[in-house]
């Protein structure tokens, strides 16, 4: 079994009125994320790279935003349809291949 199978926890701490905070993640999609981030962007740096595949980092606290999931709606048969056909026309004249 992958280190990253066993591995659940992802810390996010930082103190009141500082700037940076430190994160801890071993989720691979937040580890390959973080390092993703952490090339193109010298304000995160990573402090560590453990031997189970978790990552330690410094990253600006204005980086994180709380939000609630977004709220599905049920459309209709036809309100699908319609959509779908919004859809295939914008793709056409993307591709300049409108009618």
């Amino acid at each position: 079994m992958a280190a990253f199978d066993t591995c659940i926890d992802n810390v996010f701490e930082w103190y009141t009125g500082e700037q940076t905070a430190t994160v801890t993640f071993s989720q691979k999609k937040w580890v390959t994320k973080l390092k993703k981030y952490a090339q193109n962007n010298s304000d995160i740096s990573i402090v560590a790279e453990n031997d189970d595949g978790s990552v330690v980092a410094h990253v600006p606290v204005n980086y994180f935003k709380f939000s609630p999931p977004r709220k599905g709606r049920e459309l209709t048969d036809e309100e699908k349809a319609a959509a779908a056909a919004r859809l295939a026309n914008a793709r056409e004249k993307k591709n300049g291949k409108a009618t």
